[in-house]
């Protein structure tokens, strides 16, 4: 296991090959079968608002109060208001365990997550939400962001090496989590990793995802824990 941050004081901490590559490559793998056989980057632009049994798609603007407090397929939330013809498509996997409820829980039954979580922020945490996020040839104009509950801590877990800085790594500002205004010039992280790492960071800190200038896909698992009261 590798600190190379300190999450308290940076907001942000990435670990080394915690998880083993194979539980990886199980949702890696479930996940590209699913792009495909459903042919999603072709519903994307010709049926968006595809309703099935076991998945639902919407468009990021129309998301707010359209979901129920207990949804029983995932959605696929397309990022934006219409269908771009250039090839740059993000779209985030809500509810993933409908669709790949035993690879997930391959993941998230690990012992070893919330044992870290507990020693690091001395607080015991319970997972309250995942999804999974998917982008190909984002340009370098997203901007950062930041929620203002700071009772939450996210997990950013790749599903395959992004090891070059045109693959889209994460990026976070150190020490934003404490910051209401930031000043001018501030020191930010770009984290290159690896199938087995991943990064925990506190939401409430600026982060955003890499310019991803080459055309593979890009898929992240990202699970969100708040603090059991």
């Amino acid at each position: 296991m590798l600190k190379l941050f300190n999450l308290d004081r940076d907001g942000c901490q990435h670990f080394s090959q915690i998880f083993d590559e194979d539980i990886i490559n199980e949702l890696s793998v479930a996940v590209d079968s699913f792009l495909g056989v459903e042919k999603i980057f072709n519903k994307i632009y010709h049926d968006p608002f595809y309703i099935g049994d076991h998945y639902a798609m919407i468009f990021s603007s129309q998301l707010e109060g359209s979901i129920g407090s207990n949804p029983k397929k995932s959605i696929i939330v397309i990022n934006g208001n219409k269908c771009n013809k250039i090839m740059k498509i993000s779209f985030a996997i809500l509810y993933p365990e409908f669709l790949f409820k035993d690879e997930i829980e391959e993941i998230i039954k690990i012992d070893l997550i919330y044992l870290l979580l507990q020693k690091i922020t001395k607080k015991r945490w319970y997972l309250d939400n995942s999804h999974i996020s998917i982008q190909v040839g984002c340009n370098d104009n997203i901007k950062y962001d930041r929620k203002t509950d700071n009772k939450e801590i996210k997990m950013f877990i790749p599903l395959h090496d992004i090891n070059r800085l045109e693959d889209g790594p994460m990026v976070y500002i150190r020490y934003s989590h404490k910051m209401k205004n930031l000043p001018n010039e501030f020191p930010c992280i770009m984290y290159p990793m690896k199938k087995g790492d991943f990064v925990l960071y506190y939401q409430n800190g600026l982060q955003k995802i890499g310019p991803q200038v080459s055309q593979k896909i890009r898929k992240i698992l990202i699970l969100a824990f708040r603090i059991l009261q």
